[in-house]
């Protein structure tokens, strides 16, 4: 009687749990490489085990889709390519140099949840080819991962941190990168078609080839980006950084760059039609050559840009900033000066043609042989120190050899 008793009681649940596991686990390692049992339904809310598994996240045998894995601690981890993990809870676990090619943390094919990956460490992590659609991925730690070719269409990544990170080939459109880290990220050829870049550092990235339709670059910061073969044309990049980008093949066509940093650029070879460059930072740019007739440069900063042979017939530099560098050659003919700062600036030859020059400063320029005739002076009008030999003045009449802060 005693032994039949025996023999009917009840396992224990912590038994029946552990057995559950074991069996899922196998089940795992002699299938395809995931759960031999069909994908359950998604639930409610996914669930630990018991309240151990929740403090302490997982093991490596836990990794299962839906499952609660938060703080887990997997330093190192590997897993076979294409491992499937949609739905799994990993927030706040620390997950370092961890191998994950070709892991599905987004929504699959059959349907169900994205996994849920706010402040990871995934930092020199190996994600390349991880399937990532919709995934909440807020203050995730990517510095220096690999991502080639990973798919983050529609992932959160605000307040993410993708510093160096290599996203080379990879797809970010309509990704949600509010407050993200990119600085120094590797986004050749990346997909960015709609990303909200606007007011980003986006300091030294590499944006080769990235496609960039929809996107929006208000306000964003690419100091030494190389932006070499990329479309900008029609953008709006009022008040975007590109002081020393790679602008090498790139297209501006139609762009707007008011208020805009270029110090440095290399604008020679570049269709600017359409362009709008009202109080643009111009500093040191390369604008030989360039046609600019009758653009509105209002209180653009070209202080040491070279404007040689540039053509700015009826263009509105008032209040702009011309000093130093070459200007030799330039037509400037129907062009508003007034108020403009043409100081200790090579000028020679070139042709201010009823150009309107009230206001401006000419202090210390070199203006030998260039013609003003016809041009609007006043009293505030500076040629203090300025070389006027053989300048051809207002009323026609050429000034002598030796003139120097007035025409004689």
């Amino acid at each position: 009687m005693k032994q039949q008793r025996m023999r009917g009681a009840s396992v224990p649940r912590t038994a029946r749990l552990t057995v559950g596991v074991l069996v899922v686990a196998a089940g795992a390692l002699l299938g395809n490489g995931g759960p031999a049992l069909a994908d359950p339904a998604p639930p409610v809310a996914p669930a630990p085990a018991d309240a151990a598994q929740q403090d302490d996240g997982c093991t490596v045998n836990q990794l299962l889709p839906y499952a609660n894995c938060r703080w887990s601690r997997l330093y190192g981890l590997r897993l076979f390519y294409g491992a499937d993990l949609h739905g799994i809870d990993l927030e706040s676990s620390v997950l370092p140099r961890a191998e994950l090619p070709g892991v599905i943390f987004g929504v699959t094919e059959g349907g169900g949840w994205s996994a849920r990956l706010g402040s990871v460490n995934f930092s020199a992590a190996d994600l390349s080819e991880a399937k990532m659609v919709g995934v909440t991925a807020w203050g995730v730690d990517l510095q220096r991962a690999n991502l080639t070719k990973a798919d983050l269409t529609g992932a959160d990544l605000s307040y993410a941190r993708m510093t160096e990170a290599n996203l080379t080939d990879a797809t970010l459109t309509r990704a949600d990168l509010r407050d993200a880290t990119l600085t120094g990220a590797n986004l050749t050829r990346a997909q960015l078609a709609d990303a909200d870049l606007s007011g980003k550092d986006l300091t030294g990235t590499t944006l080769t080839g990235a496609n960039l339709t929809g996107a929006i670059l208000k306000g964003a910061n690419l100091t030494g980006a190389n932006l070499s073969g990329v479309d900008l044309s029609g953008k709006d990049l009022t008040g975007t950084t590109l002081s020393g980008a790679n602008l090498t093949g790139a297209t501006l066509k139609g762009a707007n760059l008011t208020g805009a940093q270029l110090v440095g650029a290399d604008l020679s070879g570049k269709d600017l039609t359409g362009t709008t460059l009202t109080g643009t930072t111009l500093t040191g740019a390369n604008l030989s050559g360039k046609d600019l007739s009758g653009k509105d440069l209002t209180g653009t900063i070209l202080s040491g840009a070279n404007l040689t042979r540039a053509q700015l017939v009826g263009a509105d530099l008032s209040r702009a900033d011309l000093t130093g560098k070459d200007r030799s050659g330039a037509d400037l003919t129907d062009a508003n000066l007034t108020g403009a700062r043409i100081e200790n600036a090579d000028a020679r030859v070139t042709n201010f043609t009823r150009a309107t020059l009230e206001g401006t400063n000419f202090h210390g320029t070199n203006l030998v042989l260039a013609t003003l005739t016809g041009a609007r002076l006043d009293t505030l009008t500076n040629f203090d120190g300025a070389d006027l030999g053989w300048t051809i003045w207002i009323d026609g009449h050429h000034c002598t050899a030796t003139s120097k802060g007035r025409c004689s």
